[in-house]
């Protein structure tokens, strides 16, 4: 078992094998030594997912102590990471608000959604550029704009 809660605010860490104490690998962690700003074992008990505060997510495969996936490109620190049942999507909390939205197989963010003001208003914005939102956050402007009311 991997104490996750005690990865939190290290930059490097290692890994060990639960069963006879031989380490797996040593000295991992986020790129430019990213202090580490969430982790969790996923539930299938060989995957475990780190948040940087350089922006980035990693899937760790306890097996072989690598990095299986990184998903960059938060707008602000990940402050809380999870992962579908399946497998299939993961998500993650910003420090700014904005929840990201991936395909954990092909890595593709699917959106990533702002929540605005009392978080009663939010803007959704597309990989495309295509956006969509509620009446009380945005405004329509000339063609291809939109304004925020904050």
């Amino acid at each position: 078992m991997v104490l996750t809660d005690s990865l939190i605010g290290y930059r490097r860490f290692d890994l060990f094998d639960t069963n006879s104490g031989d380490p797996i690998a040593k000295d991992l962690g986020h790129e430019d030594w990213a202090p580490i700003l969430f982790a969790d074992m996923i539930d299938d008990g060989r995957t475990l997912i780190t948040a940087g505060c350089d922006g980035s997510i990693a899937l760790w495969d306890t097996a072989t102590g690598k990095p299986d996936r990184v998903y960059a490109g938060l707008p602000d620190d990940a402050i809380r990471v999870t992962i579908s049942g399946d497998g299939s999507q993961l998500l993650a909390r910003s420090a700014d608000g904005s929840t990201t939205h991936w395909d954990v197989e092909t890595g593709s963010m699917l959106y990533r959604c702002y929540l605005l003001g009392n978080g009663t208003r939010w803007l959704t914005l597309l990989p495309d550029g295509r956006y969509f939102g509620n009446a009380q956050c945005i405004r329509y402007r000339k063609p291809g704009t939109i304004e925020l009311i904050r």
